[in-house]
């Protein structure tokens, strides 16, 4: 089977609660073993080039306290209008809730980093370099983490 051939079998098992899951579900469907790795390829591969295959997989809400779910989200390629019905609204919101709030923490700890090699650099242009980037991630750390409270406050509000 074909990565392509096995990103629309994807399609046609969809919704699942996770890899493991979906790689079941294609080897029954297909007749062919495929594994947890070649569905997490598949799936990378997929969300790299959405526009080529009209569809794709919204990250999702995970973590001990929910499962995760994996959503098929259709979209006309090359546009910014989506297909999707309530329930998927609403896992894209939750999975945008931690993403964005993952993004916001890796940003954060990257200005932190950034801090510490600057302290240490002796060279006025590399400082200069690494004060830019400072600003750079502490923009993006501000936004993915006032984007995932206004995530939140919708969710909580149940819009």
């Amino acid at each position: 089977m074909t990565m392509d051939e096995l990103i629309e079998q994807i399609g046609n098992v969809l919704p699942a609660s996770g890899y493991r899951e979906i790689a079941e579900r294609v080897t029954v469907r297909m007749g062919e073993t495929v594994s947890v790795q070649q569905v997490g390829a598949a799936i990378v591969r997929l969300r790299r080039d959405p526009d080529r295959f009209a569809w794709t997989i919204p990250h999702c809400k995970r973590g001990p306290d929910s499962p995760e779910r994996l959503e098929l989200l259709l979209f006309q390629p090359g546009s910014d209008y989506f297909v999707a019905d309530d329930q998927r609204r609403a896992a894209m919101r939750d999975g945008g809730i931690g993403t964005w709030g993952h993004i916001a923490s890796l940003a954060e700890n990257l200005v932190m980093a950034c801090k510490a090699a600057r302290a240490y650099e002796r060279s006025p242009s590399r400082r200069r370099e690494w004060g830019s980037l400072i600003v750079d991630a502490e923009h993006l750390a501000q936004k993915a983490r006032m984007t995932s409270d206004a995530l939140v406050e919708e969710r909580d509000a149940g819009t």
